[in-house]
């Protein structure tokens, strides 16, 4: 018997209706899943909203306390060693009340290393020294790199590739077109493949020693077996000088041929040590420690006890979240802090 002989029809219409009100069940399901994952996609991209301000804004907080800490550094003394609370400053993370939260805040020197731009001397007018304060010659300059280099601390390989690397950075600093007998010129970078023009003037940025000839990415920023050398140098140093409280071993043993490194450890330890903060005032205390062949009124007059260019390190952790900030600033004489360069990683 058919479903329409059946009295009324009546089975048929409800199947309709069964059927109708299964397959709304099933859209509104949809619906309500989909509305659902958007909710938690909503609250987990609040979530990390809230993460990101909260590790930016500690780690801003980072910054902020290494400027305080730089600034008043300057009211309480005119010289910058690795005794006083600005250097020590990494030693212990800073707890930030924040649970799980730390800050690490590390403060480097920049002045304590070598100035790059003084390979060429009065190359602009704020690559200057003071008046009256003759600072590192361009010859003194280039002499220092060079031992330095030679140091077997880097990605050099003889001291050919040394005299290529001073001569070409010296080319690609000074405002002429006259090549040095190992440097390089517009002549050289104009036959690139991807050809560069020559600064012809002081570098600004470190990375940028990366277009000049000689120097490579194993050199700049070292690898397994070799230390970077974006350690041991500065673009920011305008003054001439080395701050030889807070230099490093190596530059300080290239600063004359004949430092040996049993002077260099005698050294350190001394300026380290608390008890000789007073000596540390001035930077004639250094030539105690060479041996009386060694000219010390010229060493001195490349020497300095003071510094204005500073990195900034802040490293912010909260639970699995990261977050850290590198800044380059300048300390003015009047103490007032300039933001030279930031970096967010």
């Amino acid at each position: 018997m058919a479903s329409s002989d059946l009295p009324g029809g009546g089975i048929g219409n409800r199947g309709m209706a069964l059927l109708l009100v299964v397959s709304m069940i099933a859209m509104l399901s949809v619906v309500i899943i989909r509305f659902s994952q958007s909710m938690q996609l909503a609250v987990t991209e609040t979530f990390l909203f809230q993460q990101s301000v909260l590790m930016e804004s500690m780690a801003q907080s980072g910054l902020d306390i290494g400027l305080a800490v730089l600034q008043q550094d300057a009211r309480r003394s005119e010289y910058d060693a690795f005794p006083e609370n600005w250097a020590r400053l990494g030693e212990d993370p800073l707890n930030v009340g924040i649970g799980q939260g730390a800050v690490s805040v590390l403060i480097i020197d920049l002045d304590g290393r070598f100035p790059v731009n003084s390979l060429v001397e009065m190359v602009a007018e704020g690559n200057n020294p003071p008046p009256g304060d003759i600072g590192i010659t361009s010859q003194q300059a280039r002499d220092i790199l060079l031992r330095l280099l030679q140091s077997g601390l880097f990605a050099v390989e003889d001291e050919t590739e040394a005299r290529e690397i001073v001569e070409s950075l010296t080319d690609w600093i000074d405002a002429d077109d006259d090549e040095l007998d190992y440097g390089a010129e517009a002549g050289y970078y104009n036959s690139l493949e991807n050809p560069v023009v020559p600064r012809n003037g002081p570098v600004d940025f470190i990375n940028e020693l990366l277009q000049v000839k000689g120097i490579s990415q194993d050199l700049l920023y070292g690898n397994s077996e070799k230390e970077p050398l974006i350690e041991y140098i500065s673009v920011e140093n305008k003054s001439g000088k080395i701050n030889i409280n807070t230099a490093p071993l190596a530059l300080i043993q290239a600063l004359d041929e004949r430092i040996t490194a049993d002077q260099i450890e005698g050294l350190d330890e001394f300026r380290r040590d608390e008890d000789n903060i007073e000596a540390l005032t001035d930077s004639s205390w250094f030539t105690d420690f060479l041996p009386g062949d060694i000219d010390g009124p010229g060493l001195r007059r490349i020497l300095s006890s003071q510094s204005s260019h500073f990195i900034i390190d802040s490293e912010a952790r909260y639970q699995e979240r990261y977050m850290a900030l590198q800044a380059i600033v300048e300390r003015s004489s009047e103490n007032e802090m300039r933001l030279v360069f930031l970096e967010v990683e």
